[in-house]
């Protein structure tokens, strides 16, 4: 009698199971996906009014951030990208000509300090693995966001900053496997245009 899959393990095979999708993704999706979030970092109210914005150097398979960051930039932003010391994130102040360093997890970070408080950010560019149609994100693994966003979930009157994710409409599921600490996105970016999710609390 074959043994039961437990929770983690069904994680884990639908998180490769979303990475093979995101890879398998097309120059052509590619391009569009930047070409609406450059288009959206001037007309979306919660980008255009914002005055801080984290977002993150895009690992190749990943969601590209270029052109986000560039309009961002042109807007006179300041911008940030997280930085992961230990098992705890930060964000840094970046400015497009910085040299990054290549952390051992594979991400390129800026050095510097960081920013004191999280909530000074106005909207935060959240890479994902996955998502659900609820606004439910599902990352590497290694929950650098979540445990750096956890009052999102008991903060009732909690605003800032908003959390964006960037994907392809490949890494969709109608629903994720979903756990007490995991903080849901306020709206998700593809190359069909943002989704606002409801604030469930």
């Amino acid at each position: 009698m074959p043994s039961p899959v437990s929770s983690s393990d069904a994680r884990r095979a639908l998180r490769r199971q979303l990475l093979q999708a995101r890879r398998a993704v097309d120059e052509s999706q590619r391009s569009q996906l930047q070409r609406v979030a450059q288009r959206l970092a001037y007309q979306d109210p919660w980008l255009r009014r914002a005055g801080r914005v984290a977002a993150y150097h895009a690992l190749p398979s990943e969601a590209p951030t270029d052109r986000l960051l560039d309009a961002l930039h042109q807007q006179g932003k300041q911008l940030y990208l997280p930085r992961v010391v230990g098992n705890r994130m930060y964000f840094v102040h970046y400015a497009r000509e910085d040299r990054l360093q290549t952390h051992r997890l594979g991400m390129a970070q800026p050095h510097g300090p960081w920013l004191p408080s999280k909530r000074a950010l106005d909207v935060v560019i959240v890479p994902l693995v996955g998502f659900d149609r609820r606004g439910y994100r599902m990352g590497m693994g290694g929950g650098f966001y979540d445990r750096c966003f956890a009052r999102h979930l008991t903060a009732r009157a909690w605003t800032r900053p908003r959390l964006i994710g960037l994907a392809f409409e490949a890494q969709a599921v109608d629903h994720l496997p979903v756990e007490p600490h995991d903080v849901p996105l306020d709206a998700i970016i593809t190359e069909r245009g943002m989704t606002r999710f409801p604030r469930s609390r």
